[in-house]
C-alpha cells in the first residue's frame, strides 16, 4: 500500500451521486466528538478477500461511538452504508492486497508465542474525520479527500 492510500473506513457509502455531496457536508457538521488515541497493535490477514491488515486489540470508545453515529446519521438520511450483515465494526487499517495468508498466519503465530500481538504497536491520535472519494485505477484505488470535519 502506499502511504498516501493508509486509511481507516468508518461508513463506506459505495456510489453517491454528485448532487448528495452537500448533504454529506451538512451531515458530517453534525458530530461533535472529541478526539481518541488508539494503539494498532493486531495484525491480521482475512483469508476472503486475501487482505493483510493492522487494527486495535481494544478498539476506544471514541471510535467506536463515531463510527456508530455516522452510519446511524447517514442512514436517517438515506444513505446506504455498506455493512457486512450481521458483521460487527471492525477498525482497521489495510496494509496489503493479494496477502499471503498463510505466511502471514505463520508471522501472527510467531507474534503471539512472544505474548506480543504486533511487532511495534502503533499509536495513532485522530483529532479529525474525512469524508474520502475513491476511485479503482489499474495500479490500485485513489484517494480525494472531499472534507475533514475535527474532532473536538
Amino acid at each position: 500500500m502506499r502511504p498516501d492510500s493508509l486509511h481507516m473506513t468508518l461508513a463506506f457509502l459505495g456510489r453517491v451521486e454528485i448532487a448528495r455531496l452537500p448533504e454529506l457536508s451538512g451531515i458530517a457538521n453534525t458530530i461533535q466528538r472529541d478526539a481518541f488515541t488508539m494503539t494498532l497493535d493486531r495484525c491480521h490477514c482475512w483469508r476472503h478477500n486475501r487482505i493483510a491488515w493492522l487494527g486495535a486489540s481494544q478498539p476506544p470508545a471514541g471510535l467506536s461511538g463515531l463510527a456508530g453515529e455516522l452510519v446511524s446519521t447517514l442512514a436517517e438520511a438515506g444513505f446506504a452504508v455498506d455493512r457486512r450483515a450481521g458483521q460487527a465494526f471492525v477498525p482497521h487499517v489495510t496494509l496489503l492486497r493479494d496477502a499471503d495468508c498463510d505466511r502471514f498466519a505463520e508471522r501472527d503465530r510467531e507474534i503471539d508465542t512472544n505474548k506480543n500481538p504486533a511487532p511495534v504497536p502503533l499509536s495513532w491520535v485522530a483529532r479529525d474525520f474525512v469524508l474520502v472519494r475513491s476511485s479503482l485505477l489499474p495500479g490500485g484505488s485513489r484517494y480525494q479527500q472531499l472534507g475533514a470535519w475535527p474532532l473536538l
